[in-house]
């Protein structure tokens, strides 16, 4: 009963062209603070394309299918289904008598997974729409992409997550002290300078030369590899966080590109 009124809800003639692939207005059973009829987005209090923002509509029906309803026996604990597989697990006695929660993060989380399973190309295909940004020629747009892969919750959040790929943004010193790694005003200056040295020297410009040649530079100074690396971050994105790590992020941004951030790095550590 449950999947088949679902089913005819998503099949019905009225629809929200903006949800997900032009699938039907979705109509939820019984949910705790759902209003019956209430679309995608209403319940999200987002617009549907920023709650929603794959082009197939699978995920969603997986996720509202587990609301009031959870499979039973060897998939107790499995929350991905095919539409295929969610016909055959279900059965009556797992209906769930309490009202459903709506969750807007678990709802995020889904579509977040759903990107994250998605096979690397297709992903770029589908994520080519949402890069409203102009793309430099140094920055290589493959493996930016790479680095997002597994790092977002919609996909409206390219645009904001590589700003700092494509210009380096603001920041101040204080960002390089780090207690952890012992990098302090003292010292900050002088790990740059070893990575500066490091990067300079290496022939092949990927994430595993890059890496390697911090590593063995971290080791020939006597020092944690995590003190380059976190000097190296900071003045390659100057952020504290970002998807991906200091050299994968030089490898993105490039050679010449990568130099001229550590110059101004150095400059702010004088």
């Amino acid at each position: 009963w449950f999947i088949a009124t679902m089913m005819t809800n998503l099949a019905s003639g009225e629809y929200d062209p903006s949800l997900c692939g032009n699938w039907g207005i979705v109509k939820y059973p019984h949910a705790e603070g759902v209003e019956p009829g209430s679309t995608l987005g209403t319940i999200t209090g987002l617009s549907v394309t920023s709650a929603c923002d794959t082009p197939d509509a699978a995920w969603v029906i997986n996720y509202i299918a587990l609301l009031g309803w959870s499979p039973k026996g060897d998939l107790a604990e499995r929350e991905f289904f095919t539409l295929s597989e969610l016909t055959e697990a279900f059965s009556i006695d797992g209906v769930g008598k309490s009202p459903a929660v709506f969750d807007h993060e678990k709802l995020l989380w889904f579509n977040g997974e759903y990107i994250r399973k998605t096979d690397f190309d297709a992903f770029c295909q589908m994520a080519e729409p949402f890069i409203k940004s102009e793309i430099p020629a140094n920055v290589d747009k493959r493996a930016m992409l790479a680095l997002l892969h597994g790092r977002l919750s919609k996909l409206t959040e390219i645009d904001e997550k590589i700003a700092f790929l494509l210009a380096l943004p603001a920041y101040t010193p204080d960002l390089f002290l780090n207690k952890k790694n012992k990098v302090t005003a003292e010292n900050a200056g002088a790990y740059l300078g070893a990575v500066k040295d490091a990067v300079e020297a290496v022939d092949e410009w990927h994430n595993d030369a890059l890496f390697a040649a911090l590593s063995h530079k971290a080791e020939e100074l006597g020092v944690k590899a995590g003190a380059l690396l976190w000097c190296a971050r900071i003045a390659v994105s100057g952020q504290t966080v970002t998807p991906g790590g200091a050299t994968e992020i030089m490898a993105v941004i490039g050679r010449e590109e990568t130099l001229a951030r550590l110059q101004v790095a150095l400059q702010k550590t004088v």
